[in-house]
């Protein structure tokens, strides 16, 4: 139980808690090493799937029992995903709202210099009118900042379940290192606009760690889940390789060819990662 606390703290806060760490003392995504760092986890991550989960799942409870807990993680991911879409929905909402009160002051602004042509303007009222774009743009970036946490916390929790189920059964030192590498680009994601709207850098990294705490929750369920029986075991482990492979196809891959388009080393690091990781798997 300890154990898997552990892990679940440093994949889900100290991930994340790396990423806002980033974000404040660089202010910007070093994108060709993230993106390197991704494919390199995700190639990792596949064979840990592939040749320890999905095989010691089958033997546990048989193919029935492990094909179903696949379609159950990604079923249950996806739903988690579709939540934090609504959330980034509003949020394009009110960022839209935002972008148009800032647009609407600066139309204002125009419309007040060439309606007083030949008079003179006061430098408070430029000053003021300025002030409130500022304040708008800031408020749209911290709204941003905040939906995003949201989001990011909702997405942690059945990474926890897939650290518990394995630490359950098995070492999940490993797999909670790959989580943590693949939360730190999050991390950074939430970050990145409050740092811009101007939130105090303790806050953020309040923030940052808060986000991870859903990881230890879903850590402790996949863990009590995990220990009950042999067929739990089974849909356990392999529930915990379908999130897994979710993801990897559909989030750690795609966001690091998107930071870096049509670059053919990146596949290379992703195959050669897995290679990698099969012969760990292989000798330990």
């Amino acid at each position: 139980m300890i154990t898997t606390l552990i892990y679940s703290l440093v994949a889900g806060v100290i991930g994340t808690l790396t990423g806002g760490i980033i974000s404040i003392f660089f202010g910007h995504r070093n994108e060709k090493f993230i993106s390197y760092l991704l494919a390199f986890a995700g190639g990792f991550m596949l064979a840990i799937v592939c040749f320890d989960l999905i095989p010691e799942s089958v033997e546990a409870g048989g193919m029935t029992a492990s094909v179903s807990g696949i379609i159950f993680g990604i079923v249950l991911v996806m739903l988690f995903e579709f939540i934090a879409e609504l959330c980034s929905s509003k949020l394009r909402k009110n960022q839209n709202i935002n972008k148009y009160n800032v647009q609407s002051l600066s139309m204002k602004n125009k419309c007040s210099d060439s309606s007083v042509k030949g008079k003179e303007i006061s430098a408070k009222m430029i000053s003021e009118k300025q002030s409130d774009c500022e304040k708008a743009s800031k408020s749209a970036m911290f709204k941003m900042g905040v939906v995003m946490t949201f989001a990011i916390a909702v997405h942690n929790f059945p990474e926890g379940l897939a650290i518990g189920a394995v630490t359950a059964v098995d070492n999940g030192l490993l797999i909670s290192i790959l989580i943590c590498v693949h939360n730190i680009p999050e991390g950074m994601a939430m970050s990145t606009p409050m740092v811009s709207s101007g939130v105090k850098n303790y806050k953020i990294l309040i923030y940052a760690a808060l986000t991870g705490l859903p990881t230890v929750i879903g850590a402790l369920i996949g863990y009590l889940a995990g220990g009950a029986s042999q067929t739990l075991v089974s849909l356990c482990l392999s529930a915990a390789a379908g999130f897994m492979l979710y993801i990897v196809f559909c989030e750690m891959l795609p966001s690091a060819l998107s930071m870096q388009e049509n670059n053919k080393v990146l596949p290379l690091i992703f195959i050669i990662s897995l290679i990698l990781g099969i012969l760990f798997i292989g000798l330990f």
